[in-house]
């Protein structure tokens, strides 16, 4: 748990602080990253990105505003889609809505067992699909606040989003009769 002491001497540049404040949310941070990033030596990059986002901003951490672990998963997110935007460029292929296209806006219904298949799933679901529907569904951005982030517009954001959960529905098929033993 990261205490306002800790905070406080990494905002004083304390080296124990930054290492306890690291080791205790490393995980966590890295566990957000695994969803965003596929490439093991990427990750570790994006880790070391995010901490020194992290430790920048530290002044910036506000309690009154919101949990710690909330505001650095902000940062790790953001981080992650800082890096396929500049370095990966993975959201160029992002296929823009077409016309006509109906948009599905009903939730997927899900119990613990399908969410666990999906988190399966996920591995292999195109990149861009994969990241709306984790900043939409997951992290709950807006389609607006989405396509600022990607440089896309909102209505590919939601089109990306349909796809992506087409792609589910179509895909658990193949993974519906394995218990969730396997799954895990």
């Amino acid at each position: 748990m990261v205490t306002e002491e800790i905070i406080t001497r990494c905002i004083n540049n304390d080296r124990q602080a930054h290492a306890s404040l690291y080791s205790s949310c490393a995980p966590y941070a890295y566990t957000i990253i695994k969803n965003y990033i596929g490439d093991n030596h990427f990750r570790k990059d994006a880790l070391q990105e995010s901490f020194a986002e992290i430790f920048t901003s530290l002044d910036s951490f506000d309690k009154n505003k919101g949990a710690f672990k909330s505001w650095m998963s902000r940062i790790v997110v953001h981080t992650c889609i800082d890096l396929y935007k500049h370095k990966f460029k993975v959201f160029d292929d992002l296929e823009e809505s077409e016309i006509g296209e109906s948009i599905d806006e009903q939730p997927i219904e899900l119990n613990s067992n399908d969410l666990k298949r999906i988190e399966l799933l996920m591995k292999d679901m195109p990149k861009g699909y994969k990241t709306i529907f984790l900043l939409n569904q997951v992290e709950e951005y807006s389609h607006e606040k989405i396509a600022d982030m990607l440089d896309i517009k909102p209505e590919t954001s939601r089109s990306q989003l349909n796809r992506a959960k087409k792609w589910i529905k179509k895909n658990m098929v193949t993974i519906q009769n394995l218990s969730p033993n396997e799954v895990i």
